[in-house]
């Protein structure tokens, strides 16, 4: 059993580590990370699988201004009670493209077609 995290920043220096009581695997069924910790010599996850049912459709687009400001990424997450959620952020490069990747889980999915594009982006918390 494993009790703590390892945490190792991009830009290089030594590991934090981080102490746990609880860890949550949360990942999709083509995740790697359960062989990753068989091949360390540690159990993969325990306990009840949840099934989301998550969907997402991405869209890049053009923006005339920015409306990141400091931020890195704006997430209305989706929960339970309002299963609609989304990532938009900015794309790489100076040409001002970003994503919008509106999400859905629990069955309720968002559309594929351009038209109800706006209609699904408009309901998100």
């Amino acid at each position: 059993r494993r009790t703590d995290a390892r945490l190792q920043r991009q830009a290089g220096g030594p590991p934090q580590v981080l102490q746990q009581d609880l860890g949550l695997s949360i990942t999709d069924r083509r995740s790697r990370t359960p062989r990753w910790l068989e091949d360390l010599g540690s159990p993969g996850p325990e306990g009840p699988r949840v099934e989301l049912y998550r969907a997402s459709t991405p869209h890049h687009f053009p923006l005339d201004a920015d409306p990141f400001g400091d931020d890195l990424a704006i997430l209305p997450v989706a929960t339970p009670a309002h299963p609609r959620g989304a990532f938009f952020y900015p794309l790489p490069g100076e040409d001002n493209r970003v994503e919008l990747s509106r999400t859905g889980v629990l069955g309720d999915h968002p559309p594929t077609d351009p038209e109800c594009f706006l209609a699904y982006a408009r309901s998100l918390p």
